[in-house]
């Protein structure tokens, strides 16, 4: 079995790292500023330049608070980590369980969804069909196994809260339609 792509991008530098770096360039356009204004002081243009100056400042101090407050993941969505999938005998139709990390207003929770093309080259007609949390709660607390060609078999921790259960799921092509059953384990 392939190793599940994984979903979120990385980045060259971490959040901290991004953060310090933020931190450094508000210090270093103060020391600019600063040094600026006390050039001008007494030409006939300080009041004019300071104004700029001041626009100036306003207008960085602005974009760093957005920085900063995209940095701290307040409006972030939860990542994807796709767990583990399953493509259907005849490799028209992936079934793959994925878990999303959850943020300061969600908890974790394990998710499996449906899509056509095995393949992994895109996500055509993804149907999500379970959704579940629980504390405390596993990677292995949720398992898909396709039973026939039409039938997917999920099978999940008993004490899960269950979201999404959903147990006909619909394709364009009516001969592509699923059903899925359930079994809660101990």
């Amino acid at each position: 079995m392939r190793k599940p792509p994984e979903q979120k991008i990385k980045l060259q530098m971490t959040d901290k790292e991004l953060l310090v770096a933020s931190a450094f360039g508000i210090v270093v356009f103060y020391f600019v500023t600063h040094y600026i204004r006390r050039q001008v002081t007494g030409t006939t243009n300080e009041a004019k330049i300071k104004k700029h100056l001041r626009t100036i400042t306003i207008i960085f101090a602005i974009a760093m608070a957005i920085q900063i407050i995209s940095l701290l993941d307040i409006f972030n969505t939860s990542d994807k980590k796709i767990l583990s999938y399953k493509c259907d005998y005849e490799g028209l139709r992936q079934a793959e369980i994925y878990r999303l990390a959850g943020s300061a207003v969600t908890n974790p929770s394990l998710h499996v969804s449906v899509h056509m093309d095995c393949n992994g080259h895109g996500r055509k007609d993804e149907k999500l069909i379970f959704a579940a949390d629980g504390s405390p709660m596993t990677d292995k607390d949720v398992t898909i196994n396709w039973v026939t060609f039409d039938t997917l078999s999920i099978e999940y921790k008993k004490g899960l809260r269950i979201f999404t259960q959903i147990d006909r799921i619909e394709f364009s092509d009516s001969t592509l339609d699923l059903h899925v059953t359930y079994k809660e384990l101990e």
